[in-house]
């Protein structure tokens, strides 16, 4: 996957990929082109990129997941935050009858609460970019 910060021509987006191809055969590796989607990050509508590797045009997508991170063509994290809001009420849910037991302590209940259902929430949020949409919620989860 090839992801850009800025609007680069075709001249541009040819050198990058090209050097990338460069850079990754001097380590003996390659790029699996049917795996690969390219994703160029910008707030305005722009035609689609034309990206090829090894001779393979990459498909040119308006959001990508990599790494548990949803990475979006208009840079924001609204889906982003949607499917980190989703994984906690699981969690919550399978954690239902622990947490209903009255012979487990509201202090361990807590730190099960706090090191399963918050972690997994805020992992990866100092890389959103919030909306006033997406603050309200988080602050409702």
């Amino acid at each position: 996957m090839i992801s850009t910060s800025w609007q680069v021509g075709t001249e541009e987006q040819h050198y990058l990929s090209t050097r990338v191809e460069r850079s990754n055969s001097a380590y003996g590796m390659e790029v699996s082109t049917p795996k690969s989607k390219a994703v160029v990050n910008s707030t305005t509508q722009i035609a689609k990129t034309a990206i090829s590797m090894g001779g393979n045009l990459l498909e040119d997508v308006d959001h990508f997941k990599y790494l548990e991170s949803i990475l979006i063509k208009d840079g924001t994290s609204t889906q982003k935050i949607k499917a980190r809001i989703v994984q906690p009420k699981t969690v919550m849910t399978r954690l239902y009858s622990i947490m209903q037991s009255k012979n487990i302590s509201l202090q361990v209940k807590i730190r099960l609460y706090r090191s399963l259902v918050i972690s997994i929430f805020l992992y990866g949020y100092k890389t959103w970019t919030t909306t006033a949409e997406t603050e309200c919620r988080i602050q409702v989860l």
